[in-house]
């Protein structure tokens, strides 16, 4: 996990939360709000914001012209998550203070969560006797650029824009990041709480649907500033433009989420991964930020979105060690057949959601590194020296047959399977008998 460096942030608040699902005296809600809280301290320490704090007092601009002085008194509104209705909350925060309302309610089937910035801002303005009407126009919008100024925040999207009336007069009020949502569907049962450890292939990672919905609550998607930056079903921003290359293809469909098939380097590792803001999140998958993820920020107002990102890892070097051995060849051994999930995710080289016979035999053919210089090798290269030949491997294979902890390629289980046997790797020995890589 990134640690947060913000001196202020995003903050998860759970006072309108109504479910079980955050409840404090249970294992279950307090690993959901240390999952809820982890990919919210994320997102802080990508963003490091600067918004401008929002003063009590802005529950109340006043404009003069003249003799005439005009108010306007606003409300912050958000979308309740435990009731899907508009809650008016506290206008005040102080700098780069976002308070994100967390909860859960019934949703639909297919519906992990939902997130938004808020519900914006309501207005009113109090009984008023016109006098000289062009001081009034003048008055009303002497109060509307200063409620402007401070609900912009100095950066950050464009959420919305209050539109009001007075008389004949209107008047708009564009608004910054206030507050925002984000609402989980109480009626899933997939979903996998425990932020320190991997998904297993059938539940959902809570982390990663928090870091999704949370990116929709801060503008990504929902907003006005995300709105600008699309022309037809292109992305024009130049962050996203100058990383892609082309602002063609980027957005999913619906123009509020990524194309799931867009890839990126992870800010953490450099490992290329789909968007955290594609429309799917699959089970069995951690999602961590991108640097698409971070390009979207700054396209829309968040300017200190930036990280520096290591290379990738080599493909098939499983432990990060920088090597493709036999450690990492024996991540194949007991997970030939199983679900691509969690930190499996890596064993699977083809893409398709399983770990193959195909993809053990790309890594050893292909990737796994021989001790004589050379790259892949043949089943049946018991120490890996790019040969299979008798006096090395065979006896090798021989002097394990039966040993139940033989389940290394390194004492003849060259099929992953478990155990060294005759049926299996001796066959596999003899066939590849003579290959030389060098």
């Amino acid at each position: 996990m990134l640690q947060s460096l913000a001196s202020a942030q995003l903050t998860a608040d759970y006072s309108l939360n109504t479910s079980s699902m955050f409840a404090t005296n249970t294992t279950s809600g307090q690993q959901a709000r240390a999952a809820v809280e982890a990919a919210i301290a994320d997102l802080n320490a990508a963003l490091n914001q600067n918004l401008g704090a929002i003063p009590a007092s802005a529950s109340s601009f006043s404009g003069t012209s003249g003799n005439e002085s005009v108010s306007i008194d606003f409300v912050a509104r958000v979308r309740n998550p435990s009731t899907n209705l508009e809650t008016n909350v506290s206008i005040a925060s102080g700098s780069s203070v976002v308070r994100i309302f967390i909860g859960a309610r019934a949703q639909g089937a297919n519906v992990l969560g939902v997130g938004g910035p808020g519900a914006g801002l309501s207005s009113e303005i109090p009984t008023f006797s016109f006098f000289n009407i062009d001081d009034v126009e003048t008055a009303l919008n002497n109060a509307a650029n200063a409620a402007t100024e401070t609900f912009l925040r100095g950066e950050g999207p464009v959420i919305g824009t209050n539109v009001g009336n007075l008389g004949p007069f209107s008047y708009q009020v564009p608004f910054g990041l206030l507050v925002g949502n984000v609402s989980f569907n109480s009626n899933a049962n997939n979903f996998h709480l425990n932020h320190t450890t991997d998904p297993p292939a059938n539940l959902v990672d809570l982390y990663s649907v928090t870091l999704h919905e949370t990116m929709h609550a801060i503008g990504l998607g929902p907003s006005e500033g995300w709105d600008s930056r699309i022309t037809g079903n292109r992305w024009t921003g130049p962050a996203v433009v100058n990383l892609q290359g082309s602002g063609t293809g980027v957005l999913a469909p619906d123009l509020g989420h990524v194309n799931q098939n867009v890839m990126s380097p992870r800010i953490a590792d450099g490992v290329p991964q789909q968007s955290v803001l594609a429309p799917l999140i699959p089970a069995g998958r951690r999602l961590n930020l991108t640097a698409l993820d971070l390009a979207f920020m700054r396209d829309i107002g968040f300017p200190n979105a930036t990280a520096v990102i290591p290379p990738p890892p080599r493909l098939g070097d499983f432990d990060l060690d920088g090597d493709v051995d036999l450690a990492d060849l024996d991540q194949y051994n007991g997970n030939i057949g199983a679900q691509a999930a969690g930190s499996l995710v890596a064993l699977d080289l083809d893409g398709d959601g399983n770990i193959g016979e195909d993809d053990f035999e790309t890594h050893y053919t292909t990737l796994v590194e021989t001790s004589n210089g050379n790259t892949g090798t043949e089943a049946g290269d018991i120490n890996l020296n790019g040969a299979v030949d008798v006096l090395g491997d065979a006896l090798i294979l021989i002097e394990n047959l039966g040993n139940p902890l033989a389940n290394s390629w390194s004492l003849g289980d060259v099929n992953a399977d478990g155990v060294v046997n005759i049926l299996g790797d001796a066959f596999l020995l003899i066939d590849n008998l003579g290959f030389n890589n060098g």
